[in-house]
């Protein structure tokens, strides 16, 4: 599951159901972090299981509606893993598109995750792309598919790209009444390219049961 940096905290052991699940949150995305793995061994992930059921390295936080902090990982090893075990980049969750969520559509930080690879090696069975330094992002046609060298991975909803050229960018509202009004959707173009990144605001995480904290 992704990692994740919030604003909010929770008790290790949780003393009421609200705290359930623990990997929800009830307050936004941190603008800081990353994420580091290094000299990590992945073993025997080849998609399904036996059952069916999927089987796979990553798959991001259910909850993760807000900044998903970029992810890197430096001299990992890769073993027994295909194409389809790689990754699962769940798409946004279509119910977070209401009022005391994300408003008209999905908040989207699932569809701007990313994934740094540098010094990667493999052994077994491997996916078709063996590159040492690669970046996985999900399978956006008008975003991680304008990227350049990419290749697509369907069963995991990603691309594999190679490229070490991509980013976050993070911009704020800075107007007084920032935590009373929303700004969205924002539009990203590139025509040259066809890059179209549309973002939606993070999620109201506030209870105030029928409008937008």
């Amino acid at each position: 599951m992704t990692f994740a940096n919030m604003n909010d905290k929770k008790d290790l052991h949780p003393t009421s159901s609200s705290s359930l699940p623990i990997y929800g949150s009830h307050g936004e995305g941190n603008w800081g972090g990353t994420i580091e793995i290094h000299r990590t061994l992945f073993k025997n992930f080849m998609g399904l299981q036996k059952c069916g059921q999927r089987n796979v390295i990553f798959e991001r936080n259910p909850k993760g509606s807000d900044k998903i902090p970029p992810h890197f990982f430096y001299n990992c090893k890769v073993e027994d893993v295909d194409d389809q075990g790689l990754a699962w980049f769940e798409k946004p969750d279509p119910a977070w598109a209401n009022i005391k969520d994300c408003g008209n559509f999905p908040c989207t930080a699932p569809n701007n995750m990313i994934f740094q690879w540098s010094g990667t090696s493999y052994s077994g069975v491997t996916p078709s792309n063996t590159a040492t330094a690669f970046a996985l992002v999900p399978d956006d046609e008008t975003v991680g598919g304008t990227y350049q060298g990419c290749t697509h991975l369907p069963q995991s909803q990603a691309f594999s790209c190679q490229t070490r050229k991509v980013g976050t960018l993070m911009f704020e509202n800075l107007d007084e009444d920032a935590w009373d009004r929303a700004v969205q959707p924002v539009f990203l173009l590139n025509y040259n390219r066809g890059f179209n990144n549309t973002i939606n605001a993070m999620m109201d995480h506030i209870w105030d049961t029928f409008y937008t904290g």
